[in-house]
């Protein structure tokens, strides 16, 4: 998908989480190869409003020709005031007011004439300044679906590494030892006032005792230990 595709879309994400009808639309996309089986059921799950979100952030990721499968739909399902507002989003116009039949309308946000000039700088901006960013970036990182079509370098997602930047190899405690350590369990289930006995603490003794056995620690078991 271009990123002015993407953009028209982020532009207006509002008004299609408001008044986006998915009954046409969904078996419509998935006749066309767009959808499969599993993305509708991940919508069909969501309420309607979080269901539109979903179905927004699933089509970025279903390559080139989604928008305009879309595009197709909207006006084949007679919403051709959102298709009308995706389309002019490639040439800056002004934004469009729509009404959604139900007496409730939106804003149909136009794409920056600005913004159009660099799309790297477009994508960084739209990431600082627009409120749909949030709802979109939220969608997509608690998505049912696989996240494809570059989506995750375009949010800079980092690929972070499970040892910290000031681990000290030489200060560090080594694993490599054998035995790695000395392990004491204390399994008190007997108590000389009014309190009950542990029953079955004996099962979680052993499961304790094997556990750091396999972990190659030397284990000491002691059973009804007192202060004394």
């Amino acid at each position: 998908m271009d990123d002015w595709q993407r953009q028209a879309l982020d532009s207006n994400l509002i008004a299609l989480a408001d008044s986006l009808d998915l009954i046409e639309l969904l078996p419509f996309l998935q006749q066309k190869g767009i959808l499969r089986e599993y993305h509708v059921d991940a919508i069909r799950k969501k309420t309607p409003y979080e269901a539109r979100l979903e179905f927004v952030s699933i089509i970025k990721r279903r390559g080139p020709n989604a928008f305009e499968a879309l595009c197709e739909g909207l006006a084949r399902s007679g919403q051709t005031h959102l298709e009308q507002a995706l389309r002019s989003c490639k040439s800056p116009n002004q934004p469009v007011e729509i009404n959604n039949g139900s007496g409730g309308g939106g804003q149909l946000m136009e794409c920056p004439e600005e913004l159009n000039s660099n799309p790297q700088e477009t994508k960084l901006q739209l990431v600082k300044t627009s409120a749909e960013q949030y709802y979109f970036a939220e969608s997509i990182l608690f998505s049912d679906v696989p996240m494809t079509d570059g989506l995750l370098s375009w949010l800079k997602v980092k690929n972070e590494g499970t040892i910290p930047a000031d681990y000290n190899t030489v200060d560090c405690y080594k694993h490599s030892s054998k035995p790695k350590g000395l392990a004491l369990i204390i399994n008190n289930c007997a108590f000389t006032c009014d309190l009950p006995n542990r029953l079955g603490s004996d099962i979680d003794c052993k499961n304790i005792y094997r556990l750091l056995t396999d972990l190659g620690y030397d284990v000491i078991k002691k059973h009804n230990l007192t202060a004394k």
